[in-house]
């Protein structure tokens, strides 16, 4: 994406600036006869959330690094990405168990997020515009009998990428699961 659009991603909200758009033709020319000023009919719009196209007037494609690819949200999320028409840098531990390989905008790379310096220079290399955050030790058995590595995993491997985000000015999508807040117990 030019550097344009994703200076205009990172600093304006595309569904509050493109809430008013132009309805109808207007005349833009001046007439040499009867000069009136122009009027433009403008008509509020709900914001398309999900965008349809990669075209959209929305969305620029996005340079993406998700992490957790080899995981079951990565699975299903990098085709939704892909067809979207942005760019994903797939990463996890250990080689890539996806089918994707071939697909143009599709690269993987393995990153152990629990390794600050490793973290810096792979974010560095990509530079992506967003960071989405799948990876995690996510079965409650192994996170108790193994608390250290749940922690180093879950907490300092986060900690890392959201370090990392912020000195490359990165958007961080985080996600989670149902075990850690399931909406409707807890001291949260």
């Amino acid at each position: 994406c030019a550097p344009v659009c994703r200076q205009a991603s990172l600093r304006a909200n595309p569904f509050v600036a493109n809430r008013y758009r132009p309805y109808g033709a207007v005349n833009i020319k001046p007439q040499t006869s009867n000069l009136k000023p122009q009027t433009l009919n403008l008509k509020p719009q709900t914001p398309n959330l999900i965008p349809q196209t990669p075209t959209s007037r929305y969305l620029c494609p996005m340079h993406i690094l998700l992490t957790g690819a080899n995981g079951f949200v990565g699975h299903y999320l990098i085709p939704q990405l892909l067809e979207q028409g942005h760019s994903v840098i797939a990463t996890g531990r250990g080689p890539s168990r996806l089918p994707y390989q071939h697909q143009q905008g599709f690269t993987y790379t393995e990153l152990d997020f629990t390794n600050s310096h490793t973290t810096s220079a792979v974010i560095t290399a990509t530079n992506p515009d967003i960071i989405i955050h799948a990876g995690a030790m996510s079965r409650p058995n192994e996170c108790e009998a193994n608390k250290e590595l749940a922690y180093s995993i879950n907490v300092k491997g986060t900690d890392n990428l959201l370090q990392a985000a912020a000195r490359h000015q990165c958007f961080f999508i985080f996600l989670s699961t149902d075990f850690v807040f399931d909406g409707k117990k807890g001291m949260y």
